[in-house]
């Protein structure tokens, strides 16, 4: 009985701890803001002179759509300045 609250008590502050957590912040690469970043799904639509600078994962809502992530990511990358967005 004792093992089993132990267990219990284990679980739930594990579970919580995460609650208060605070967000990510992006510490990376980044450039003006812009609002003309294009969209491609294919990277061979992408420059030679093109830079990669970042990988984003992210959760989305639920029943979310893919425009829903796709402009959710747009967004971001804009934010940060891309001007070209592969999205794959």
């Amino acid at each position: 009985m004792q093992r089993t609250k132990l267990f219990s008590l284990l679980a739930a502050t594990t579970l919580l701890s995460g609650c208060w957590s605070s967000t990510a912040k992006y510490e990376g690469i980044s450039f003006p803001q812009t609002t003309s970043s294009e969209l491609t799904f294919l990277e061979e639509n992408v420059p030679a002179d093109c830079t990669a600078f970042a990988h984003l994962l992210m959760n989305t809502k639920e029943r979310s759509t893919g425009q829903d992530i796709a402009a959710a990511m747009h967004k971001e990358a804009e934010s940060k300045g891309a001007d070209l967005v592969l999205l794959g």
